[in-house]
């Protein structure tokens, strides 16, 4: 990889290549990664960004807008994973954060669920409520530090516990 100073040249292509694209680049890494619209925008600029820094790609071929949507997808991915693991409760509780999906928060804001959730041991809480937001095991796993073992036990005992709590 080489970088040099852009050229007027490369400079007009790359705005015009910005300018018909970056909407649709948004759109396409928007539909393949569930995160908020700003974290969707910092990768994709991130991806404009190393474009223009590098020489070593065309910008005029169709390997451009394929390289991009390459390194804006490997990008929100990686700052989607930087995020959940930051926080993974905090953000799927609702800190005051708007990227919670209502029926997430749905979910457990009744009482009783509430109740039964308090009832589980605090890693059996931690392990379920990071499971139905929709994280795998590896990144329960990554955002808890334990043990995939030790993660299927959790959700496993997390759930039996559950189900004896609301079985009448």
């Amino acid at each position: 990889m080489s970088t040099k100073p852009l050229t007027q040249r490369r400079s007009r292509e790359l705005a015009e290549l910005y300018t018909e694209h970056h909407a649709t680049l948004e759109r396409h890494i928007a539909h393949r990664v569930n995160a908020p619209r700003a974290l969707i925008e910092d990768a994709c600029q991130t991806a404009w960004t190393q474009l223009a820094a590098r020489d070593d790609i065309p910008i005029a071929a169709d390997h451009a807008r394929g390289w991009l949507y390459t390194v804006a997808l490997r990008e929100a991915w990686a700052l989607a994973g930087d995020r959940q693991l930051t926080d993974p409760l905090g953000h799927w509780l609702g800190q005051a954060d708007d990227d919670v999906p209502a029926e997430a928060l749905a979910r457990i804001t009744d009482l009783e669920h509430l109740a039964q959730l308090a009832a589980l041991k605090p890693a059996e809480r931690e392990a379920l409520i990071l499971q139905a937001a929709g994280h795998s095991y590896q990144q329960i796993a990554q955002a808890t530090g334990a043990t995939l073992t030790a993660v299927n036990r959790r959700v496993r005992e997390g759930r039996a516990r559950l189900r004896a709590t609301t079985l009448p």
